[in-house]
């Protein structure tokens, strides 16, 4: 029981880690990007300049 709860875990913590990432390349781009308002638009905007 213990094993899967740190397998959960572990596997829980590098989907946080990875939102985190996600959530500081969104920052950024709304930093430079002042004009979008929410995520959406932000994400939008990111779409554009891919």
């Amino acid at each position: 029981m213990l094993f899967h709860e740190t397998v959960y875990n572990t596997r829980w913590l590098k989907e946080l880690k990875g939102t985190l990432t996600s959530l500081k390349l969104i920052n950024s781009l709304s930093r430079h990007s002042k004009h979008t308002r929410g995520l959406g638009a932000v994400v939008d905007v990111s779409g554009d300049h891919w």
